[in-house]
């Protein structure tokens, strides 16, 4: 068994699955755009799923492997996540005129007019779209509440809500998970979250929870004093995650189930792919993921608009945005990740460092 098998710190292979669903979910969103309908491809949403198994994961790891206070923990976490949005939230705001006149210019296909109606929702209310978005609270409001506030003004920010939802309750259920005892609250939790559910969208975690709950348990059952308990919750969680969510949830789980064992493999065919996710190239593509599929929507629909205002239609139009969209979310995710991203993520180890170093006062 190798080193990975002991130790969640990095496993390269995982990092390689991370940035080929980061392109899978530009790819889709290309694909979806252009009305050219390729199969699975255009199933993007899948590729998000692979997030939400290896957010549950890595995160599951961390707090097991750390003893630090929610205070740092939380620190880091959201240093992780919020610069980074926050600029791309404000830009899309900005532009969402561009994207209101890019969709309209683009084949007229149901999800492209859903983009439609997704700007108009943002643009008649936008400081109530922007008030649930700047704290990531989009995906915690009820539909009726604001129609479809996950999806407006930057769109495949969904699952970053997501993503802080998890954050916020995962030291609780690692807490829980360590004791028999405390089982009965946690599953009270997870009962009420399934509750809530069909009153929100897919950016609620009592959504996705059996996805978050496949990569904690695996974690669990890879790492130090792992055990075949924790192997089996892991795939009756994947069950319910494939009962929840449908049986095109089977192709991420088996994705990740894949890969892993790969990474946890010293030989065999398998460990050929972990190789090959594990490279240079595409450890690369997932260190700079998070900025890949935070901003990929931006070069593909001001290109559209640029077309459009020039005149170019046909091959030259989707040429230009299939080139555009591919270059530059990658140069842009190049600069996000170096200038923003990365630097954000060290502040936030600073301050978290900070926190558990400052010495206590006595009254």
């Amino acid at each position: 068994m190798s080193a990975a098998h002991t130790s969640h710190t990095k496993i390269l292979p995982l990092e390689g699955l991370r940035g080929v669903m980061a392109w899978w979910v530009v790819l889709g969103h290309l694909s979806l755009a252009m009305g050219w309908n390729l199969p699975v491809i255009d199933r993007n949403g899948l590729a998000v799923d692979v997030f939400i198994v290896l957010s549950g994961f890595v995160i599951a790891g961390l707090i097991d492997r750390r003893s630090e206070p929610f205070a740092p923990y939380i620190t880091r976490r959201v240093f992780r996540l919020a610069p980074l949005y926050l600029v791309v939230l404000l830009i899309s705001a900005a532009l969402l005129p561009v994207q209101q006149f890019a969709w309209e210019t683009l084949p007229d296909t149901a999800r492209n007019a859903g983009r439609i109606e997704l700007v108009r929702l943002a643009l008649d209310n936008l400081p109530a779209h922007l008030a649930v978005h700047l704290p990531l609270a989009q995906g915690i409001v009820p539909n009726r509440v604001l129609p479809q506030a996950a999806f407006t003004i930057l769109g495949q920010a969904w699952s970053i809500s997501l993503e802080m939802q998890f954050y916020l309750i995962a030291p609780l259920a690692m807490w829980a998970l360590r004791r028999w005892d405390r089982l009965a609250l946690l599953l009270t939790i997870c009962v009420l979250l399934l509750a809530l559910g069909p009153q929100f969208g897919s950016a609620f975690i009592g959504n996705k929870l059996f996805l978050f709950a496949v990569g904690i348990f695996a974690a669990k059952a890879t790492g130090q004093g792992g055990s075949l308990r924790w192997l089996a919750a892991a795939t009756l969680a994947a069950g319910c995650a494939v009962w929840q969510g449908g049986v095109w949830i089977i192709l991420p789980l088996a994705m990740i189930a894949i890969v892993l064992i790969a990474a946890l493999s010293d030989r065999g065919p398998l460990r050929l792919l972990a190789q090959l996710l594990g490279s240079r190239a595409l450890v690369h593509q997932g260190e700079i993921s998070y900025s890949t599929y935070l901003i990929h929507m931006i070069p593909l629909y001001v290109t559209a608009a640029a077309c459009a205002a020039l005149g170019i239609d046909g091959w030259g139009k989707a040429m230009a945005i299939t080139l555009a969209t591919v270059g530059g979310t990658y140069l842009i995710a190049l600069a996000t990740y170096r200038w923003i991203e990365h630097p954000a993520r060290d502040w936030g180890t600073v301050l978290a460092r900070r926190m558990q170093t400052r010495p206590s006062t006595s009254a």
